[in-house]
């Protein structure tokens, strides 16, 4: 049974602050794993917070090793550019997605 995961991310030292994300190493590498992961249903959503070095991702996954298994074959966690610092499950209560709708 999967479960949501909210999987908190960094930016870690081999990220270039002088270029925004479209512009780091291994660019395309990256969106071509988020896209495979979110056509899989493993990725709901993810994103940077406006302002800071930090990323979020709700991953679907049957336990948070299993999460943390699906972020780490990103290739920006592979190359240094982004880091895990913490995985919370995560359970809907309101909005859509736990079908509360008007």
């Amino acid at each position: 049974m999967s479960q949501l995961f909210a999987v908190f991310r960094e930016r870690a030292e081999a990220w270039d602050i002088s270029v925004p994300a479209s512009g780091q190493a291994h660019w395309d590498a990256h969106r071509a794993c988020l896209a495979a992961l979110a056509e899989r249903g493993v990725l709901e959503a993810g994103g940077p917070f406006e302002g800071t070095r930090e990323v979020m991702l709700l991953v679907r996954a049957a336990s948070e090793a299993e999460a943390e298994r699906e972020v780490a074959a990103d290739p920006w966690t592979r190359h240094g550019l982004l880091r895990t610092t913490r995985i919370m499950r995560w359970r809907v209560a309101a909005g859509a997605a736990a079908g509360l709708r008007s």
